[in-house]
């Protein structure tokens, strides 16, 4: 979240261009799958009906980003969404302009809870961190983000396994988007889930109105690996939560 992009947006593409170099060089190499983000198709406008399909790119965002300094703390998400958008297109590009011997798939995860592999060495880092801070009482870093869908970590790294494995995913993007949520939604949760517990007011109302046609596939898949669908928001929450009671 370093909000001067020359930090972050020329290593970004740098680091996924070599990988793909270096996976090109192994004929061995099949597949490459490229964690990319939700941020690299778009940031949700609350309230605002948006479709989302594979060719929906975030490229507003990067002029935004490169903006001349100073480089204000609140411009690090606009610029974590640039580096993802430009490494996901520098991606594509490679694909297009080497034609290695493997398969690129992307995966899209959006705002992800769900448990931590190990909560007393790892915590819980990136946005299950967010999830946690809240539970403590703090929401600030949640109300730091727009109202936008979720997925679960267990489902984010299943859909990792499908691109991978599942022969019938071929040059996708795939979109980890399992429902939409909003802070006052989490809330609402965390206050159901622990009635003896006192949590912050409610302080994001918005929702995120997007139609991401794509959100079907990726269902598919993660019904491919043997899931019944989505993991709800309400499991990923108690996942998120139980090692913090």
């Amino acid at each position: 979240m370093d909000p001067n992009p020359h930090n972050v947006i020329p290593g970004t593409i740098a680091s996924t261009v070599n990988a793909l170099t270096a996976a090109a060089s192994e004929p061995s190499v099949k597949r490459f799958v490229l964690t990319s983000s939700s941020a690299a198709a778009l940031i949700p406008k609350p309230n605002t009906p948006l479709t989302v399909t594979a060719d929906t790119w975030n490229d507003e965002v990067v002029p935004i980003a490169y903006r001349d300094p100073p480089y204000e703390p609140e411009r690090g998400y606009l610029v974590y969404a640039a580096s993802k958008t430009l490494g996901e297109q520098a991606a594509w590009k490679f694909m297009r302009e080497k034609k290695p011997g493997f398969v690129l798939n992307a995966v899209l995860p959006n705002i992800t809870f769900g448990a931590s592999l190990d909560p007393v060495h790892q915590g819980h880092p990136s946005t299950s961190g967010m999830l946690a801070e809240l539970f403590r009482g703090n929401p600030a870093l949640l109300a730091g983000l727009p109202a936008q869908y979720f997925v679960d970590i267990q489902d984010v790294a299943l859909l990792h396994v499908a691109a991978t494995i599942n022969p019938t995913v071929v040059s996708e993007r795939i979109f980890a988007f399992a429902e939409p949520v909003n802070g006052d939604g989490i809330l609402a949760i965390l206050r159901k889930m622990y009635p003896d517990r006192s949590f912050p007011a409610d302080f994001q109302g918005e929702r995120d109105l997007s139609d991401v046609v794509l959100r079907k596939r990726a269902e598919e898949l993660l019904r491919g690996t043997g899931k019944n669908g989505w993991t709800s928001l309400e499991e990923s929450i108690r996942r998120n939560t139980v090692d913090l009671v």
